[in-house]
C-alpha cells in the first residue's frame, strides 16, 4: 500500500471546482464563461453563492464603498433607527411599497451595516441619484452646510445610534464600537 495502510478505504469528495479563468491566466475562457447562455459554471451552488454574497473568484481592484453609503444615508434620512431595529430605503424593491420602501436591516448596528454592505450594489446608484437630484434641487450651498453640520454632531443628531458612548464601550459591543470609531473618523478625515 503507497499510503502505508492497510485494509482501509480512502473516498476523497470534491467539494467545489472553480473556473479554469480563476486559477490560471487564461483570458479567452474567461470570455467564454461571461458570455455563456447556458450554466457554464461547473459548481452551480459556488455560483449561486457568488451571485447572493456578491463576490468573485477572481481578485479586482474594487473600492469598498458602503462605509460612504451608509454614513450618507443616515446623514440625508435614507437610513434609519426607528423602534430598536435599523431600516434603509430602497425604491427599486417593489415589495416594500407597503412599508413606504422601507427594509428591515437588524436591531443590531454592525449586523445591520453587514446587510446593508450585502445589499449595497442593489441601492448604489439609487442613492448616488438620489444624492444628485438632491444637489441639483437645494444647491451645493445647502449640502456643503448640511454636511459641515454633520461633521460636528454626527454622533449626537445624525448617527441615529441609541446607545450611550458607555454603552458602546462596554464588552460585548466591539463590533459596534468598531463601526462606529469608523463612521466617526471617516465623517472628520474624508467626508
Amino acid at each position: 500500500s503507497i499510503i502505508g495502510m492497510k485494509n482501509r478505504v480512502i473516498i476523497y469528495r470534491q467539494l467545489g471546482v472553480v473556473p479554469a479563468y480563476a486559477i490560471a491566466s487564461l483570458p479567452s475562457c474567461e470570455l467564454e464563461y461571461n458570455n455563456c447562455r447556458t450554466n457554464c459554471h461547473i459548481d452551480y451552488g459556488l455560483q449561486l453563492r457568488m451571485r447572493r454574497e456578491e463576490f468573485s473568484l477572481k481578485p479586482t481592484l474594487a473600492v469598498d464603498n458602503a462605509l460612504e453609503l451608509w454614513v450618507r444615508g443616515l446623514i440625508f434620512g435614507l437610513i434609519k433607527n426607528e423602534a430598536g431595529c435599523y431600516y434603509y430605503q430602497n425604491t427599486e424593491d417593489s415589495d416594500a411599497a407597503l412599508d413606504d420602501y422601507w427594509i428591515k436591516l437588524s436591531p443590531y448596528r454592525d449586523e445591520a451595516f453587514n446587510i446593508f454592505r450585502r445589499n449595497r450594489s442593489t441601492i448604489e446608484q439609487q442613492y448616488d441619484d438620489y444624492f444628485t437630484q438632491l444637489q441639483r434641487e437645494k444647491g451645493d450651498q445647502y449640502l456643503n452646510q448640511v454636511l459641515a453640520d454633520a461633521k460636528s454632531n454626527y454622533f449626537d443628531k445624525y448617527s441615529s445610534v441609541k446607545m450611550t458612548r458607555e454603552e458602546i464601550k462596554s464588552h460585548g459591543n466591539e463590533a459596534i464600537l468598531r463601526l462606529v470609531t469608523d463612521e466617526l473618523n471617516y465623517v472628520k478625515n474624508q467626508l
